[in-house]
């Protein structure tokens, strides 16, 4: 995917403001992801997010649904531009299940259909590409086990326990 396409999925510009970010206010980390992306096309959020993915990837667990919704084109492209030569760190590609697992799972709010239906099709690209993160066999496991909850939450059932 290249940066054109971001804007095949989303506005150019967000029209958003700090409360689509911490819709409850006073939530220090949806406050910090509205300082880290709040008024950033998705070009210039990616670009940014490129730069430090461990560092920003929590981010998306904490803002909220209609910042989820616009800024959700990072994480597609970042998971998606993945090949076995690529250095990742961390657990990150976990940590990104456990952050889109997190988003559905609020109650109070959650992902329009739109970025639902896209956050299935990434865990199962996910799924059928456990190889091009990591090689460890345990590793892929512990991975699989956060996006099989990505999907169970998508259908309603939850998820495993966590």
């Amino acid at each position: 995917m290249k940066h054109d396409d971001f804007r095949l999925k989303r506005p150019e510009s967000p029209s958003l403001v700090e409360a689509d970010f911490d819709p409850h206010g006073g939530d220090l980390d949806a406050q910090s992801a509205w300082k880290t992306f709040g008024g950033k096309t998705l070009v210039e959020a990616y670009e940014l997010f490129l730069t430090n993915p461990l560092h920003f990837q929590e981010d998306y667990m904490w803002m909220g649904a209609r910042a989820f919704d616009y800024y959700f084109p990072i994480v597609d492209e970042h998971l998606r531009a993945a090949n076995a030569e690529q250095e990742w760190e961390d657990h990150e590609v976990g940590i990104l299940g456990s952050c889109l697992f997190f988003q559905l799972k609020v109650e109070s709010q959650k992902p329009s259909i739109q970025t639902q239906r896209e956050m299935a099709e990434l865990a199962e690209f996910v799924l059928a590409n456990l190889g091009n993160f990591v090689p460890s066999m345990k590793e892929q496991g512990r991975i699989r086990q956060e996006w099989l909850a990505v999907q169970a939450a998508l259908e309603g059932g939850g998820g495993p326990a966590r």
